[in-house]
């Protein structure tokens, strides 16, 4: 049997690369296990980096995603002084110091001097640590500058990061046509990320005339790969039929992959599907769940939704006290039910004491968001004054 050469792990690591820079995703993840198994340091940072964002092989895995990094750590002196000046490691030094140890200026090193050889994943590297100031000055002309010719050169990762820079604005006026045109780029070569913001443009009409046929194509494509964010907004289509046939159970299947990587929005409405028993089972206890997840994640609507059970004591213990936290917090979100419901508990003093002075603030706070139900109460305070 023959020995696996270091020149052959090479050699490999760098097919693996070559695939995962073009979007071959599980290509390169069953080359870099290969490596991984000759004890390849390269190869757990790419694992590492697979496993924790999700959307290349499935979705993300904290406990994975640690094990690769460590293993990536116990070998740091291979990173500080690589014995190879092959252009592909001397990057992944740079994804190395970026994403695992956190040395941004180490990342700036390798990632230079991987650009200076026309390494589009490196452009791309020092674009990101310039959007957000990681070791240098926050300098987002500098950033757009570094996409720019990154995705020139056809790498995805640069041309998503361009089209975010276009459709917000950042270092570019804000031009969403131009946005959807870079995303697109780097969506059909297999982008996960842009294949969801592309979703989002053709869904919206952002840049694009309204396509829902084709957001649930780029949506489905993304979300099979396991990311959260396509996985909620498909299942935002498959609950109100837009673009595909409406389908309750798709819809809570998409919801609960992404909510069990930690997708906020999602967690709120698998459990609005949960205290309804739309697409699953109705279950309260599991709806106070996934509410208090999303709630202290501070998404208002679950914060809002969560406080409803609480006070009505439904999936959880009766508690008024924590209802109008809860409703504070959606409140202070400008939330029209938060600000509604917290009205009322000042009202009639439920978990608080009563104060008709402040529910009649939160009523009219309410009904500028345009709650009718605030604008009866308000009407009738006034006319029966306590």
């Amino acid at each position: 049997m023959s020995l696996i050469t270091p020149d052959v792990i090479e050699t490999n690591f760098i097919l693996a690369m070559d695939f995962w820079r073009k979007c071959q995703y599980q290509n390169a993840f069953i080359l870099f296990e290969k490596c991984a198994q000759s004890n390849y340091p390269p190869s757990f940072v790419l694992l590492g980096r697979m496993y924790a964002h999700g959307g290349y092989i499935g979705p993300k895995d904290e406990l994975k995603k640690s094990h690769w990094f460590n293993l990536a750590k116990q070998n740091n002196e291979f990173f500080l002084n690589p014995k190879s000046d092959e252009t592909l490691l001397l990057f992944t030094c740079g994804l190395y110091f970026d994403y695992v140890k956190k040395d941004f200026e180490k990342a700036m090193k390798f990632y230079t001097t991987a650009s200076e050889r026309g390494d589009a994943g490196a452009l791309n590297g020092i674009g990101g640590l310039y959007q957000y100031g990681y070791g240098l000055p926050k300098d987002l002309f500098q950033a757009v500058k570094y996409y720019q010719m990154s995705a020139d050169k056809g790498y995805a990762s640069g041309q998503n990061n361009l089209g975010v820079c276009y459709e917000n604005g950042y270092g570019v006026p804000k031009y969403l046509p131009q946005a959807v045109y870079y995303y697109r780029l780097a969506a059909d070569q297999g982008h996960t990320r842009a294949q969801n913001n592309l979703g989002v443009c053709l869904q919206n009409g952002s840049g694009v005339p309204v396509d829902l046929t084709q957001a649930a194509v780029y949506y489905l494509t993304a979300a099979d790969k396991g990311h959260k964010w396509a996985q909620n907004n498909i299942g935002v289509l498959y609950e109100t039929g837009q673009g595909v046939p409406q389908n309750w159970i798709q819809a809570t299947k998409f919801y609960l992959l992404a909510a069990d990587q930690g997708h906020l929005w999602a967690q709120n409405n698998i459990g609005v599907c949960y205290e309804n028993g739309t697409g699953v089972t109705k279950d309260l206890i599991k709806a106070a769940t996934y509410y208090r997840l999303a709630a202290d994640q501070g998404n208002q609507w679950a914060q809002n939704n969560l406080a409803v059970l609480l006070e009505k004591g439904e999936g959880v213990t009766q508690d008024y006290t924590e209802a109008v936290r809860y409703y504070q917090l959606a409140a202070d979100q400008g939330h029209m039910w938060g600000l509604y419901n917290l009205a009322s508990c000042y009202e009639y003093g439920r978990g608080i004491t009563k104060n008709i002075p402040d529910a009649i603030r939160y009523y009219q706070r309410a009904e500028e968001k345009g709650s009718t139900q605030a604008k009866q109460k308000l009407q009738f305070l006034r006319e029966n004054p306590q």
